[in-house]
């Protein structure tokens, strides 16, 4: 019987030794990756001073116009399947097919070819300068493939164009079908956050933001009519929490707010206090990780769109 009780109280002692190094190795490598971003964050603020705390260079709005439609194919544009040649205006751009590619690789050169193979549309717009910048939206019902939006006149914005581009990838990080499911077939409705016709997965990290950020917000956010994109109501809500959200915007969802939040994981430093929802990416360390490969990018990147 001592044996037995002398084997288990082993036993035990390697688990929680294992485990203890196992958590030790995890937090060492959260702490490298991290460092290594906020290295190059320096760097880059250095030279083009913050990508969060910035002014658009010119605003000028003009109606929404779809440009070109392009078919992606493994992270390729493929075939051009529209062309507004209905526009004087941007007649130019329309014909320039060596600026739609410089568009794709905007976004394709900033994050890993897992991610951008999910993007099967590239549909270049414009509604003028300083409004709709991007967006991403699921072609199919299971959020495997997604259609790209970028206006293109949103270039000149170099910081905000690039940020928002950050801000998008985090709609697919977040969103895609690896962090989703169908409703179950007994119930019909989730026991975890909703994405439109789909169910987070437990652990997903949208999921995870909700409970820890948004359960308690519902019922006022609900009834404020948040989601019915009206910016009155969202500033009131956002004026009652704005020390718990990064941007009036990020109160808008928790789907914008993750998004949100997760630009700011990418684009501040890891000492900057943005809030207990910046730090929830922290705790991720695929996610720390990512953000030093997408610095690392955008150290190459940006420089090339400021003819650098």
């Amino acid at each position: 019987m001592k044996q037995t009780i002398l084997f288990i109280m082993i036993i035990v002692s390697l688990i929680v030794v294992a485990t203890f190094t196992i958590e030790q190795k995890k937090q060492q490598q959260i702490t490298i990756e991290t460092e290594i971003g906020d290295k190059i964050i320096r760097k880059l603020e250095s030279q083009y001073g913050s990508f969060i705390d910035y002014e658009w260079s010119d605003d000028n709005y003009e109606k929404y116009k779809s440009l070109v439609v392009y078919d992606v194919k493994h992270s390729q544009l493929e075939h051009q399947k529209f062309a507004n040649n209905k526009t004087v205006k941007h007649k130019d751009f329309v014909g320039d097919t060596s600026m739609h590619q410089e568009i794709w690789q905007d976004f394709k050169n900033l994050f890993d070819q897992e991610y951008t193979n999910s993007v099967e549309v590239l549909e270049i717009t414009t509604d003028g300068v300083g409004q709709e910048m991007a967006a991403v939206e699921s072609i199919d019902d299971l959020n495997k493939t997604w259609t790209l939006y970028i206006d293109y006149q949103e270039r000149k914005n170099s910081k905000d164009y690039y940020s928002t581009l950050i801000h998008e990838f985090g709609h697919l990080l977040t969103l895609r079908d690896d962090q989703t499911n169908q409703f179950s077939l007994k119930t019909s409705f989730c026991f975890t956050y909703q994405v439109a016709n789909l169910c987070s997965l437990k652990n997903s990290y949208i999921n995870q933001f909700y409970k820890r950020f948004w359960i308690n917000l519902e019922q006022e956010w609900e009834e404020k009519k948040v989601g019915e994109d009206d910016y009155e109501n969202l500033l009131s809500f956002y004026n009652v929490h704005s020390d718990e959200f990064v941007t009036d915007y990020a109160a808008t969802n928790a789907e914008e707010d993750i998004a949100e939040s997760w630009m700011y994981f990418i684009l501040s430093l890891s000492d900057e206090d943005y809030g207990e929802r910046v730090k929830f990416f922290y705790e991720y360390p695929e996610l720390v990780k990512l953000r030093a490969n997408i610095l690392k990018k955008l150290a190459i990147e940006y420089p090339k769109s400021n003819g650098v």
